[in-house]
């Protein structure tokens, strides 16, 4: 079971004297550095609707943690203003290496919270297994064959190192573009939690995130609502990722040619 936080906008929080944004529930064995680190993340989001996810390792109490996470803007806060939501899962190395690449964990994990009513509290008897919702295979790459004509397009966002930098742009529903992540980072095998990642770049910004949802200056970009007409990689890993045969290690493949830069005005 991952160590959660979960942190909004409440009128007292789970350290006595805190209010606003805050903490209110947390796993007590989380290392006390890796909360401030959540809690400094705050909640990207806009919208009133929708949900933002993002992706990373970071390291704290002398130890790798890879986090995934949920912002979302729901309802109103104590003050009667627009509240936000960030709910965090923190998996150790050895948890991560049993599970399915983070953007499926993502979609396929059902318990995100939306809004917190309830008192502050610690999650010390929350400790039973994530619970995951059935999910087809993450190779042949299906929702990059539906998106973009073969599934081989999902090698775009790989290398011989490891995840490539790129930006997706004019994505489609954010489900749908973590099924195209999740199929991206199964190319990787065991290293598929080593690729960062966020869903909209332009609130989180790109920093530390090797995949990004939106336009990035200096970022390949790869435009889904044109995918299908781009030529598709070669190679062993563009293959496996077509077939769901073959070696899954980064080899990498050609991404597509960079998309000249939007005018200004």
């Amino acid at each position: 079971m991952p160590l959660q936080l979960i942190f909004t906008s409440a009128r007292q929080g789970l350290v006595p004297g805190r209010t606003g944004f805050c903490t209110v529930a947390r796993h007590r064995a989380m290392p006390e550095r890796l909360a401030q680190l959540l809690e400094g993340l705050g909640t990207p989001h806009e919208g009133a609707a929708g949900a933002t996810f993002t992706f990373r390792v970071l390291e704290a109490a002398g130890q790798r943690w890879y986090v995934l996470s949920r912002f979302v803007a729901r309802g109103l806060d104590y003050t009667q203003r627009d509240n936000r939501l960030a709910h965090h899962l923190a998996f150790s190395q050895e948890e991560a290496a049993v599970l399915p690449p983070p953007a499926a964990v993502a979609y396929r994990w059902g318990q995100w919270k939306d809004e917190w009513t309830g008192d502050p509290t610690w999650l010390d008897g929350e400790t039973r297994p994530l619970t995951l919702k059935p999910g087809p295979a993450l190779t042949p790459a299906a929702t990059w064959r539906q998106v973009a004509g073969t599934g081989a397009k999902a090698a775009w966002l790989v290398n011989a190192q490891g995840p490539s930098e790129v930006a997706l742009t004019q994505a489609p529903d954010t489900e749908t573009v973590l099924r195209l992540l999740a199929e991206a980072a199964a190319l990787l095998g065991k290293s598929s939690w080593t690729a960062g990642f966020t869903t909209d770049a332009a609130v989180t910004g790109p920093d530390g995130f090797p995949w990004c949802v939106g336009r990035v200056p200096g970022r390949t970009e790869i435009d889904l609502a044109t995918a299908a007409e781009q030529p598709a990689p070669t190679g062993e890993l563009a293959r496996a990722a077509a077939t769901g045969l073959g070696p899954t290690t980064p080899t990498g493949g050609p991404a597509p040619k960079r998309a000249p830069k939007a005018a200004q005005g």
